[in-house]
């Protein structure tokens, strides 16, 4: 028999268990392939699939690694269930699609990691800390091969300045420098997920926190110091302290699918600024009273911070009017009508009617 409360169960577990529409048997999904399902439930590891009828309902509540399910056990288990996720980090899919993706499910802590060597940018990772703030869980910035350099304490300092409330932690899973950090977020039954780019360290770190019993890795290329991808699918593992840890593959882009409360508390230095304009609908280009714009002009807000929260404001809102056809086509209504405005002004100028 397997204790379920060292997989992460509950009393909320269990009350939203005890409220599910279907009968089965709770379970924990540990890993995702494609298709398919590795569950663990008080009788044991199985494999699991999706019942036939949830394939076209479940929409975004798809099962991922770390959700918590209900099943019917068999030979081949069959998930007739997905119970209301605590947390999720959800990215949009890459390309020109609305769709999204879940990462991973019922995280208690991300470790956001970008290594010192050519991966580390503060513009990519206020994208991440969007994610993770708007997904419900807690970030946790980890720097990684602090061993290949020797400025360390500047790039916590430029992370400092951008997410002043978010631990930071400079790391070698190599040497083990600075891994006593971790410590306080490996609690026994604690779910952290590794999230990064490919080449950080990602499954390296968890190989090092699981006493080698974790994921591959691979040598980095010659030459350029970055890591091969290795991780292919999502799955949890045991830290030596018990707590779980989910690694998951190296994205190569992170387009946000949604993020108003991401965003916001991302950028909470600009939103406060923002919130001081005199007027509600200032547009922060020149208007009297405009905070945002005299903070910039005193040094007090960085100009790059704020473009940056502008580019995410404007690509969230588009992700918004893409999946609401409502509002897509309102937007559409109004380009019209500006377009029409424009010619309208400039046949007027060259006297083309009176």
């Amino acid at each position: 028999m397997i204790d379920l409360n060292e997989w992460g169960w509950n009393q909320d577990w269990e009350a939203k268990y005890r409220r599910a529409s279907q009968q089965g048997e709770p379970a924990r999904i540990i890993a995702t392939y494609q298709g398919l399902f590795r569950v663990v439930t008080e009788s044991g590891e199985a494999w699991a699939e999706v019942a036939g009828r949830l394939r076209y309902a479940l929409g975004s509540l798809w099962p991922v690694t770390g959700d918590f399910v209900v099943i019917r056990p068999g030979s081949r288990a069959i998930i007739v269930e997905v119970l209301d996720r605590a947390s999720e980090l959800v990215r949009k899919q890459p390309g020109d699609t609305t769709a999204h993706q879940t990462v991973a499910a019922n995280v208690d802590t991300t470790f956001l990691m970008q290594s010192l060597d050519r991966d580390f940018n503060v513009r990519r990772l206020e994208r991440y800390l969007t994610m993770v703030w708007q997904g419900r869980s807690q970030p946790v910035v980890i720097l990684t091969k602090v061993d290949i350099n020797a400025n360390t304490d500047a790039f916590i300092e430029q992370v400092v300045r951008i997410a002043p409330d978010t631990p930071v932690y400079g790391i070698s899973s190599t040497t083990g420098y600075g891994l006593e950090h971790l410590t306080p977020y490996l609690i026994p039954g604690h779910t952290v997920a590794c999230v990064g780019s490919s080449g950080v360290g990602k499954s390296t770190l968890i190989n090092r926190l699981c006493d080698g019993a974790g994921q591959r890795t691979q040598e980095t290329r010659n030459g350029d110091q970055r890591g091969r991808h290795t991780t292919t699918h999502r799955e949890l593992f045991f830290t030596a302290e018990r707590a779980l840890i989910i690694d998951t593959p190296g994205m190569r882009e992170l387009q946000l699918s949604e993020g108003d409360l991401g965003l916001d508390l991302t950028f909470h230095d600009v939103v406060t600024w923002v919130s001081q304009c005199r007027y509600r609908n200032c547009q922060h280009q020149g208007e009297p009273g405009c905070m945002v714009q005299a903070a910039i002009n005193s040094g007090d807000l960085d100009s790059d911070r704020w473009d940056a929260y502008r580019k995410l404001q404007r690509e969230l809102e588009h992700q918004d009017r893409r999946s609401n056809p409502k509002a897509m086509a309102e937007s559409r209504e109004q380009w019209k009508k500006l377009s029409k405005a424009g010619r309208l002004n400039r046949r007027a100028k060259e006297g083309r009617f009176r």
